[in-house]
């Protein structure tokens, strides 16, 4: 059996009525997941342009659909988005291909390994026919939560390509008078000016690390059969794996951090925005706000919808 250390980090403004409810009345996992997906399929029918035409996108834009790893032996799909706990789900993908014993053994960037089998790789009918009879699942996080993550690994660690290529560009768009040194490295954006770029940036052009999620996983197209969040995710990868019955070869071990100390780390970050930031994260955002059910914490509330 192999274990793999799930890092879950944790920050409670994530987490919806609905969910803290629904882990604190023992509500079962089955209903969690029916209540995600009415969620969901609400929203789809309130916004057309979500509705996406699949037999379009299979036959004309397969590229869509690069982010849809498959297995064939244990017939799973799982869309990967950047920042939630991805590396480890490609990681579990390469083990269950057999290219790897244990997932303790895909280290670092071995986790992107271009031969993991993409459904943008098949042809139309092989498409359809797994899309139709596979076990589909993505995960979801908090936005902005995901948002401070992919802040915090590009701009915060050394990160040349990004701070060199993305860094320099909103230095150049949000500082007043930087200095040289900044226009040269990139390497000292501030997170209101990542926010300022993230409110005004077209989502077509943003990188995968920030991009919303309903642009890159068609949640209106493809009827997923679960969908995990990050704020449950031992819960949720437990139970997925056992209804894949791939339980007996992938187990995820739960391993959190100081849940204060997280949402320490979010209220930094955040407390260094102004209102019009926010509201500008909102709207970036909102659809994935509203399709998998998270609200922003109570005094953000009052910036963007005022006060009730």
């Amino acid at each position: 059996m192999t274990f793999i250390s799930y890092k879950i980090y944790i920050v409670f403004q994530a987490l919806t009525n609905q969910e803290k409810s629904a882990l604190e009345d023992g509500s079962s996992w089955d209903e969690v997941q029916a209540a995600r997906k009415k969620v969901l399929w609400n929203v789809c029918r309130k916004q057309p342009e979500l509705n996406v035409n699949m037999t379009w996108i299979i036959h004309e834009h397969k590229r869509w659909l690069w982010p849809f790893i498959y297995n064939d032996k244990h017939r799973l799909i799982y869309c990967y988005v950047s920042k939630i706990a991805s590396t480890n789900w490609k990681s579990a993908f390469l083990v269950l291909m057999g290219k790897y014993k244990r997932v303790e053994d895909v280290r670092g960037s071995r986790a992107h390994d271009p031969s993991l089998p993409k459904l943008s790789k098949l042809q139309p009918e092989e498409i359809e026919w797994r899309l139709k009879n596979y076990t589909k699942f993505l995960f979801v996080r908090d936005p902005l939560s995901r948002a401070l993550s992919g802040y915090r690994s590009k701009f915060l660690q050394p990160n040349k390509a990004f701070q060199r290529g993305i860094g320099r560009r909103i230095i150049q768009m949000y500082r007043p008078n930087p200095n040289p040194e900044s226009l040269k490295t990139g390497k000292d954006v501030t997170f209101p000016e990542f926010a300022s770029y993230l409110s005004n940036a077209k989502p077509a052009k943003m990188d995968g690390h920030w991009k919303p999620i309903h642009d890159m996983v068609l949640p209106c197209g493809v009827h997923f059969d679960y969908i995990g969040k990050l704020e449950t995710g031992h819960r949720d990868s437990v139970e997925i794996l056992k209804r894949a019955h791939v339980d007996d070869i992938i187990y995820f071990k739960e391993s959190t951090r100081n849940v204060s100390h997280d949402n320490g780390v979010f209220n930094s970050f955040y407390d260094q925005l102004k209102p019009h930031h926010v509201k500008g994260l909102y709207k970036q955002y909102e659809l994935d706000f509203k399709l998998f059910d998270y609200t922003l914490p109570r005094h953000m509330r009052e910036w963007v919808f005022g006060k009730h």
